[in-house]
C-alpha cells in the first residue's frame, strides 16, 4: 500500500497537494458545511440503532436479594453485558463531523473576505474573554472584522460561569477526547429518581411499612456494575412481613450517555441543531 488511490477511468493515481486552492474551494459555498453536518446526522441515526440492538439484549439488570442474617433487602445494579466500544467510536465521528463543520465554515469567511486561507484557520471556541483577541488573531486571520463579531457573539466566555457547559465547549472537549485520548466510554444512568416496586411474601396490612436505609439513586446518576442501588426492610406488628422480589430495570428507566470530562447534569445538546443554526447564520449573511 503506497497511499495513493487509483480512478476508475483512467488508473493514475488521485493528485494530493499540499496546498488548498481557494479557486476550486469557493465554488462549493457552504455546501462543505451542510455535507459534515448530514455526515454527522447519519451518525446519530447509526449510533441510535447500534444502541437499541444493545440494549434488545437486556444487558442489565437490578439484582435483588435479602442481606444474610437480617430483615434487609438489598438491590444492586448489575450490568450483564458492557457497552460495546463501537458506540463510543460511532459518537467519535459525529462530534469530528460537526465541529469540522465549523471549521470549514471559517475558511470559506476567509474567501468572502477576499483572502487566502490559511492551515492555521479554525473556528475558535473560546471560554474566557481575555484569550478572544489571540483567537481572533490566530485562527481567524483574514475574516473581515464583521464576520469575526460573528464569530465572537456565539462563543462561549459570554455565557460566564457556565462557558464550559456551552454547547461549542461540549463539543470541542468531546472531539479532543475522540482524537486524541480514548475511545469515549459509553454511560448508564438513570433518567427519574425511581421508585423501587417490590413484591412481599403476604398482602400489606395495617401497621406495615417499608424502610429505606439507602434511597434510590436521583436522576442522571451514572450506575456502575456492582453498585448498591437501595437497601430497604419490611416492618410489621406481626414480624413475619418479607420483601421477596424487585422489578427488573428496563430500558426506559435509563439513559445511555457518553463519559466527558465535562460533568453535565441532563442529555447532551442537539449538537445537529445548534450546528446548523450557525451555518444558517453565515449563509444568510454571505447571501450563499
Amino acid at each position: 500500500m503506497d497511499g495513493s488511490r487509483s480512478s476508475s477511468s483512467g488508473g493514475h493515481p488521485a493528485a494530493v497537494t499540499g496546498q488548498a486552492d481557494a479557486n476550486v474551494t469557493s465554488v462549493s459555498g457552504l455546501d462543505g458545511c451542510r455535507a459534515k453536518i448530514a455526515r454527522a446526522a447519519e451518525h446519530k441515526a447509526a449510533l441510535e440503532a447500534a444502541i437499541d440492538e444493545w440494549l434488545s439484549g437486556q444487558p442489565f439488570a437490578l439484582e435483588g436479594r435479602a442481606e444474610p442474617g437480617s430483615n434487609w433487602f438489598m438491590v444492586t445494579f448489575r450490568e450483564r453485558k458492557a457497552p460495546p466500544l463501537r458506540l463510543g467510536t460511532i459518537f467519535g465521528d459525529f462530534v469530528s463531523n460537526l465541529e469540522s463543520a465549523l471549521d470549514l465554515l471559517i475558511y470559506q469567511l476567509v474567501l468572502a473576505s477576499g483572502k487566502t486561507p490559511g492551515s492555521g484557520n479554525y473556528f475558535p471556541i473560546v471560554t474566557l474573554p481575555d484569550r478572544w483577541a489571540s483567537a481572533r488573531q490566530d485562527k481567524l486571520k483574514g475574516v473581515s472584522d464583521p464576520l469575526a463579531e460573528r464569530i465572537r457573539l456565539v462563543q462561549p466566555f459570554n455565557d460566564g460561569f457556565n462557558a464550559h457547559l456551552h454547547w461549542l465547549s461540549i463539543l470541542h472537549c468531546a472531539n479532543k477526547v475522540n482524537k486524541h485520548h480514548v475511545v469515549i466510554p459509553t454511560t448508564i444512568s438513570s433518567t427519574t429518581g425511581w421508585q423501587l416496586t417490590y413484591e412481599l411474601n403476604r398482602n400489606a396490612q395495617t401497621g406495615d411499612e417499608i424502610m429505606h436505609d439507602l434511597d434510590p439513586p436521583g436522576a442522571g446518576t451514572v450506575l456502575k456494575e456492582g453498585q448498591v442501588l437501595a437497601r430497604l426492610r419490611a416492618i410489621s406488628p406481626s414480624g413475619d412481613l418479607r420483601i421477596t422480589r424487585i422489578q427488573e430495570i428496563g430500558a426506559a428507566d435509563v439513559g445511555i450517555g457518553f463519559d466527558l470530562p465535562i460533568k453535565l447534569s441532563g442529555k447532551l445538546p442537539d449538537f445537529i441543531v445548534l450546528a446548523e443554526g450557525v451555518i444558517d447564520e453565515f449563509e444568510q449573511i454571505l447571501g450563499a
